[in-house]
């Protein structure tokens, strides 16, 4: 539960990387792309080379003096290639996980799942839903091909009337004479991306909901709704290799990339000044909890806990935007909530000890 705004923080990451994969080995350098594969032998004579064009064209012999003799050749067999995403080789295009990539035209073969987002809007470079990294691939890569999700944009009617459509246009492209392997393959990965989008949109409206009304039970919603917060499956990955998340560092990758890690174990926590959602870590114990996939914890302690903290963010965009004053609120609500609320022995006592500490703070 952090406030975090940009200059914060100044860790940098790592810009080599080397990945074993039997039975060749891969260098990954630059954006963690496939450069060089040898066998296990370690004889270099077998190397195969590879070099990319900003957004991902390979270079193939002869280009810029590369000759097959140095191993710039097709045929090693390796599939992990640009940003280490898997490239069709009967397509060329590469696997994003939410939808393919064409490089050599620079784009997305689909537009993005989750549409428009606030970052998106204060990007003009972003606009182009087809667009790759918001046309700056020396500066950021797309780890999944989609950002996080809005939540609250569907009711679960319409998500689960939308998912049985999906699932039935799959069949149906699957049973299409008229369409290739690889292109019943690629329109089908694209709807499987769309359904995945929204199973995380009902999951995550499902338990932001009950944080929701935790509050209201005890009048302390304060003009909160679930169209305030979003979902972000990756918290590194799907604000690092944003352009306009960069941009807000002052274009400094390494310095945006260690704010990001900063909420990398964060329940929820705001951007200030990038924008005005609270954003649910899905991968945090807090959100995990609030699922009942800790052992041990009740599932409703998480979610009365995370009423709190959905409240503590909340206070960020006030005018005292304060660790002190978030923690004073979120302290006052867990009390009001008292003991009896928790069902797990102990949650309460670590939680006050916690929040009480942070209401200490003078930032």
């Amino acid at each position: 539960m952090t406030k975090t705004e940009p200059g914060h923080f100044a860790r940098g990451l790592s810009g080599l990387q080397q990945t074993t994969y039997w039975p060749v080995r891969i260098l990954n350098c630059y954006k963690f792309t496939a450069r060089r594969s040898f066998d296990q032998s370690g004889n270099l004579t077998n190397v195969k080379r590879h070099d990319y064009l900003p957004f991902g064209e390979e270079l193939f012999a002869p280009a810029g003096g590369r000759s097959t003799a140095l191993g710039y050749a097709a045929g090693d067999a390796v599939r992990q290639q640009f940003t280490q995403k898997e490239r069709d080789v009967e397509t060329g295009l590469d696997y994003f996980n939410a939808r393919y990539y064409a490089s050599v035209q620079g784009r997305f073969t689909s537009p993005d799942p989750i549409f428009i987002s606030d970052s998106q809007v204060a990007n003009p470079q972003l606009w182009n839903l087809y667009n790759y990294v918001g046309n700056n691939p020396l500066n950021a890569t797309d780890p999944t091909g989609m950002e996080v999700v809005n939540l609250g944009e569907h009711t679960d009617n319409e998500i689960d009337k939308r998912i049985k459509a999906i699932d039935e246009e799959r069949k149906a492209i699957r049973n299409d004479s008229s369409l290739t392997r690889a292109q019943q393959d690629e329109k089908r990965a694209k709807l499987q991306a769309e359904k995945r989008t929204l199973e995380l949109e009902r999951e995550g409206n499902k338990i932001v909901s009950q944080y929701l009304a935790k509050l209201d039970s005890i009048g302390e919603l304060n003009g909160l709704k679930l169209s305030d917060f979003s979902l972000t499956t990756d918290p590194v990955k799907d604000f690092a290799s944003d352009p306009a998340f960069i941009k807000a560092y002052g274009g400094d990758v390494k310095k945006a990339e260690a704010a990001a890690k900063g909420n990398a174990g964060t329940g929820m926590f705001v951007w200030l000044g990038f924008s005005t959602q609270v954003f649910v870590n899905a991968t945090s114990n807090d959100y995990k909890g609030s699922k009942g996939q800790v052992s041990g914890v009740n599932a409703n302690d998480f979610i009365t806990y995370g009423a709190t903290a959905a409240r503590h963010e909340q206070t960020h965009f006030g005018t005292d935007n304060s660790e002190h004053a978030a923690y004073t609120v979120q302290l006052r609500i867990l009390q009001k909530f008292g003991p009896t609320a928790f069902k797990t022995d102990g949650f309460y006592d670590n939680a006050l000890k916690f929040v009480t500490t942070g209401s200490k703070r003078k930032d």
